[in-house]
């Protein structure tokens, strides 16, 4: 049950989950032997930090802690943990460092040249560097991707594609 102080809206309670969770993300990361023991699970924990740290809009700290992974090692392809390249991109364009970011969004398509969110992501960085040609080329194929109507089993009406919609906008 929600109590009325914890309703979706609330911006002042709207990061109490992520806060709670980059605590705990911080209490593990003190608890590991120190370096290089447990070096696989350290990697994970950061990386995990890395997201909540972005969907905390913490980006700065976000992108330092991508920079810091990446000193390391790659980030995780998108097979393993994509989510974490994603963040790092988003934490990038944030900062207004399209062309970092740009170069992340693509790793992640590279690996799933599907990926709606690295492809809004590649739109966006691209309309910041001014490359138009990109940016159109870009959002132009999110529309064509997306149907007109939506259906669903055993339902013969046809609905609006809110996803068409909104390509359709951007």
């Amino acid at each position: 049950e929600t109590r009325p102080e914890e309703t979706p809206g609330d911006a002042a309670r709207r990061f109490r989950g992520t806060d709670a969770a980059l605590a705990r993300l911080d209490q593990l990361l003190a608890s590991l032997p120190p370096p290089p023991a447990e070096a696989a699970l350290r990697r994970k924990i950061r990386l995990d930090r890395m997201v909540a740290l972005r969907d905390r809009v913490r980006m700065p700290e976000a992108a330092a802690e991508g920079e810091a992974l990446s000193a390391d090692g790659p980030l995780p392809p998108y097979a393993e943990q994509a989510y974490a390249e994603q963040a790092y991109a988003d934490a990038l364009l944030y900062l207004r460092r399209p062309r970092e970011a740009r170069a992340a969004y693509e790793r992640v398509l590279a690996a799933s040249p599907k990926d709606v969110a690295a492809r809004y992501g590649v739109f966006y960085a691209a309309t910041e560097l001014e490359d138009y040609a990109t940016a159109y080329a870009t959002i132009d194929a999110l529309v064509d991707d997306e149907p007109v109507w939506r259906t669903y089993k055993d339902d013969p009406t046809r609905y609006d594609n809110a996803d068409r919609q909104y390509a359709e906008v951007t």
